[in-house]
């Protein structure tokens, strides 16, 4: 049984590093039933008349990283690929910090952002009197069973914090579920998270010192735009899917408007409204299309309900989501779940 989606804006790298180890991505990727329209970043892998895909399972996530690790001979895989990644898929935090007034401000916005793009999987912050803890909790732990989903998932953490707060504050330690008992196993990871790691603990976290709690949140937050700027990479399936998964990774926020898209792209608005008619298209119909995507996908898997898919496509209620669902589509989004759900293989 599938618990969700997860955006394929965390595939991003997969091709590079695979191709890096020897590998063939697009092997890799169909081994584990994926199609050329879940390839977000490889140079020969999309047509001109299609779009990769906004979502996989979180399922064929776990299973592509588990199975490549293996083809590849890559135990450290999904550490690998988080620091690819860098600061890209934090992006659409840029607008999203704007109003953020204290640091706590800031840890609740990523927070919530963390917990929108990872259905089921939810990050906790405690600030204490010398530390701050950062939890991973109610990801699916059928899931955190494997090795390179735990990995990939602290590292996202890890670099998270780093590129929100510059590598001045490192970690006091570092905790993972799992065991691990090989000594140089457990220094491989102490060298790439930079502090002690601890296995067969209860909880998936990382703890660091709270000093940095006097920080200046102006100066956070610029330092962290200067990152993400930096971190923005060419998409080899070109500028409109780059638009297309910005939008599908900020819906949740206020409903993506232009003015925050721009900003993450490091653009003015009225670029990219230029640079979209370019391309003979609207923002305001690039937005629609990218919430049907993601309406008809979310519809099909149960475990959503229709709140929180409209919180997802960043609708402020039920039957704004309704509404427009049935304008679009011409049915309920009742009336399309029954559809789905009734069509073989489903």
């Amino acid at each position: 049984m599938s618990h969700g989606y997860i955006n394929t804006s965390f595939l991003t790298g997969f091709s590079d590093l695979a191709i890096s180890r020897g590998g063939n991505p697009t092997v890799l990727y169909e081994a584990v039933g994926l199609d050329r329209d879940s390839y977000i970043d490889e140079k020969f892998s999309t047509s001109a008349t299609s779009h990769p895909r906004l979502l996989v399972t979180q399922e064929q996530f776990v299973e592509l990283l588990e199975h490549s690790a293996r083809e590849l001979n890559c135990p450290d895989l999904a550490l690998q690929l988080a620091k690819r990644q860098g600061a890209y898929i934090l992006t659409p935090l840029v607008p999203m910090f704007a109003n953020c007034r204290t640091l706590m401000d800031v840890i609740k916005v990523l927070e919530k952002y963390m917990s929108h793009i990872v259905y089921g999987g939810q990050i906790e912050v405690t600030v204490g009197e010398n530390h701050i803890h950062t939890c991973v909790r109610a990801v699916h732990p059928h899931l955190l069973r494997y090795t390179q989903i735990e990995d990939y998932v602290l590292a996202v953490v890890y670099n998270a914090i780093n590129h929100l707060l510059g590598k001045n504050y490192p970690l006091r330690a570092c905790y993972f579920t799992r065991h691990e008992t090989n000594p140089a196993q457990i220094e491989q990871y102490a060298q790439y998270f930079g502090c002690p790691v601890v296995f067969n603990n209860h909880e998936l976290a990382v703890t660091s010192d709270n000093a940095l709690m006097d920080q200046s949140v102006a100066e956070i937050i610029s330092q962290f735009i200067n990152r993400v700027k930096r971190s923005i990479p060419e998409h080899h399936a070109g500028f409109i899917h780059q638009i297309r998964q910005t939008i599908s990774l900020s819906l949740a926020n206020n409903g993506a408007p232009i003015e925050d898209i721009a900003r993450v792209l490091n653009m003015g608005h009225r670029t990219l409204q230029r640079r979209l008619k370019e391309h003979n298209i609207s923002y305001r119909a690039l937005v629609d299309s990218v919430r049907h995507e993601l309406a008809n996908q979310y519809l099909q898997h149960s475990s959503y309900s229709f709140t929180d898919i409209a919180g997802l496509l960043g609708y402020s209620n039920l039957s704004g989501f309704s509404r427009s669902y049935q304008r679009h589509c011409g049915l309920s989004p009742t009336q399309a779940r029954q559809q789905f759900l009734q069509l073989p293989g489903e």
